[in-house]
């Protein structure tokens, strides 16, 4: 799965589930998609494998990427998503 969420408000801007367990290639694809989608070049907020999946985009596009070890954002709306898929 890939989510984009807004910082400020939580609120998901960009989700896709992948069909298919996701190479190192569908998280860049997916980085290009959500870029398009909201029109411009966010800070990206993320944790240290996503990052390293990312890179070669985000490096191109010089884009401002923060690795944290935690992501309470995306653990609460992945469990709210849990939640009411059950």
């Amino acid at each position: 799965m890939a989510i984009a969420l807004d910082h400020d408000s939580g609120m998901a801007v960009y989700q896709n589930m992948f069909e298919k367990i996701p190479d190192p290639v569908d998280y860049q694809e997916e980085l290009l998609n959500t870029l398009q989608q909201l029109g411009g070049l966010p800070r990206i907020i993320t944790n240290k494998k996503t990052a390293q999946l990312i890179s070669p985009v985000a490096e191109k596009l010089n884009l401002d990427v923060i690795v944290l070890d935690r992501l309470p954002l995306v653990s609460e709306f992945m469990d709210q998503m849990h939640h009411y898929m059950l």
